[in-house]
């Protein structure tokens, strides 16, 4: 009699306990940073952070106890364009970009704007959740994990859904970035970070895919959040998506990951400067490959102050070490498709369309047969008559 090979006794828990953990962080050379603060306002700050990785992140530092700060989300019905324009149609001095979305545009967990919850959004367990509302007439920030899930969005004035954790306890959530599958690729990321009681917010965007920077890992990401002071760190959509919004430092103060191909005519150097370049010939003229388009995104996270009009950014140098290069100055590029809306409304319809492409295909399945029945038909007729002559 054969018998099986003794390993297939072992009981399947105990391979379970054997098998690797799904991610760890990988081991990566140490590297130094370079960091530049900028005061844009009091209450509001600055960081361009720079490391030999290389890797440039950027981060908003904000007091939400100053005076005349307010800070708001996108509203359902203004969904689906750039941070920049999104930021200014809303009168935001800074924004970064949202949450994630799903298949069909659909947005994942909850998204919260001008104080009421998109109508096709909810939390659940999935996404974590970074929110502000009010308490005693000052914003307070808070952030669930994606454990907490919540009944409604009453009382919350915007909320952001996300995913894994970056920061729980002030600590790295190692078991959360653990679960995520890009969790050791650098790439463009977006975090929102929260201080210990909601005073302090931090919105942390980091270049990646280029040559001046590589992008970051999720570990390295809350990392940083960690060391910055945030008690609770939670990771937003990131990639081609990620984008710092500055009004007076210029505007996009990062370098987004999108790229095309332009007119190489009228494109400086200092336009030029930190892309990927690529050229060629089409049609008689020079085009160039270049990056910091800027993608169309689903929502964004703004802020506006009293006092922007009239403050004046101050460099604030490193105790020790260099001053970092001046910030990214990103040319206008506008993204170049707006897909979002027609997505959604194709989502929409697609219910319709699939039930009336069904019924056509029925239609003419059925027409089909009845058209060979009555050709079998015929000719069945046409040799009955033949034989009856």
């Amino acid at each position: 009699m054969l018998r099986p090979p003794s390993w297939l006794l072992i009981p399947l828990p105990v391979l379970a306990l054997a098998a690797p953990v799904r991610a760890q962080e990988r081991p990566r050379p140490p590297v130094e940073t370079t960091d530049l603060w900028t005061e844009l306002e009091p209450g509001i700050r600055y960081l361009r952070r720079t490391s030999t990785a290389p890797a440039v992140l950027h981060v908003l530092d904000v007091d939400l106890d100053t005076d005349g700060l307010e800070v708001d989300a996108t509203p359902y019905d203004q969904r689906w364009d750039s941070v920049r324009e999104l930021a200014r149609a809303a009168g935001h001095g800074y924004a970064i970009n949202g949450g994630f979305w799903e298949s069909m545009a659909t947005p994942g967990g909850l998204q919260v704007g001008a104080g009421g919850a998109w109508p096709n959004s909810a939390d659940d367990a999935r996404y974590g959740l970074v929110g502000l509302r009010r308490r005693r007439g000052r914003l307070r920030a808070f952030i669930d994990p994606p454990e907490l899930v919540r009944e409604s969005a009453e009382g919350i004035r915007a909320a952001l859904s996300g995913r894994p954790m970056l920061v729980e306890g002030g600590q790295v959530a190692t078991s959360a970035i653990d679960g995520a599958e890009s969790s050791n690729r650098l790439q463009p990321r977006t975090a929102a970070g929260v201080g210990r009681r909601g005073r302090r917010l931090l919105l942390a965007v980091t270049d990646g895919r280029q040559e001046h920077s590589r992008g970051m890992t999720l570990y390295q990401l809350a990392r940083a959040l960690e060391e910055l002071g945030a008690d609770a760190a939670l990771n937003l959509d990131g990639g081609g998506s990620s984008t710092l919004f500055i009004e007076r430092l210029g505007g996009v103060v990062n370098a987004p990951s999108g790229s095309r191909w332009e007119h190489a005519l009228g494109l400086g150097p200092e336009r030029l400067q930190g892309e990927v370049l690529q050229r060629r010939r089409r049609g008689g003229e020079t085009q160039v490959y270049v990056r910091g388009v800027e993608r169309e995104v689903m929502n964004h996270l703004g802020l506006r102050t009293a006092g922007a009009a009239t403050a004046t950014p101050t460099a604030l140098p490193p105790p020790e070490g260099p001053a970092a290069p001046a910030p990214w100055v990103l040319p206008p590029r506008p993204p170049r498709l707006r897909t979002g809306r027609w997505v959604e409304a194709l989502a929409r319809t697609a219910p319709w369309a699939g039930a009336a492409l069904f019924g056509v295909l029925v239609w003419w399945a059925r027409r089909r047969k009845a058209e060979k029945r009555r050709f079998a038909n015929e000719g069945l007729a046409g040799r009955r008559s033949q034989s009856a002559r």
